[in-house]
């Protein structure tokens, strides 16, 4: 909210503590597992923050920007950061094989970038961040469906906290 430039409303600010209250949940079973496992859920939850962000700084820009210019705008002035970042960790800059990052450009930049933007007009920016917020419940599902990995009882506490900050969200929801 501070990048909204505003204080959280009641229901948003209910929503924000039952997200982050959820994401912390399913992290502290992961900690109970293994330390080494918190770090991606951390990671996860990280991302979940730096979208929410690029969200919410992106929503008064959309409202006067249509989402082909703007996902152009966001593509040119994140690519140099990202090229900053790969040479300071000393990736590989040209690949060898172009498939892959052809694809991730395809499906991670072009089309998830551009149907965030484009939900833009549609949902708040609170809503698409605590969806976005949700990716540690996803992430514990599909470990759950697809590595039968074991559900406890903090994590479906942490997922059903996380599915409630996004109805209580939308039900917050001013568009």
């Amino acid at each position: 909210m501070i990048a909204a430039r505003r204080a959280p409303r009641g229901l948003e600010l209910a929503a924000i503590l039952a997200a982050l209250t959820g994401a912390g949940l399913l992290m502290g079973s992961s900690l109970e597992v293994s330390s080494e496992y918190l770090l991606g859920d951390v990671i996860c939850v990280l991302a979940g923050v730096f979208y929410a962000g690029y969200i919410i700084l992106l929503g008064a820009v959309r409202s006067r920007m249509a989402p082909v210019p703007l996902l152009l705008v966001s593509t040119t002035a994140s690519a140099p950061v990202a090229l900053a970042i790969a040479l300071a960790m000393g990736e590989v800059i040209v690949p060898h094989d172009w498939t892959p990052l052809i694809a991730l450009a395809v499906s991670s930049q072009l089309v998830g970038q551009g149907l965030l933007i484009y939900s833009l007009r549609h949902f708040s920016s609170l809503v698409i961040g605590m969806a976005l917020l949700a990716q540690p419940a996803i992430a514990a599902l599909v470990g759950w469906l697809a590595f039968g990995e074991t559900l406890g009882v903090a994590d479906v506490a942490g997922m059903v906290l996380l599915a409630a900050a996004l109805a209580m969200a939308k039900a917050g929801d001013g568009k």
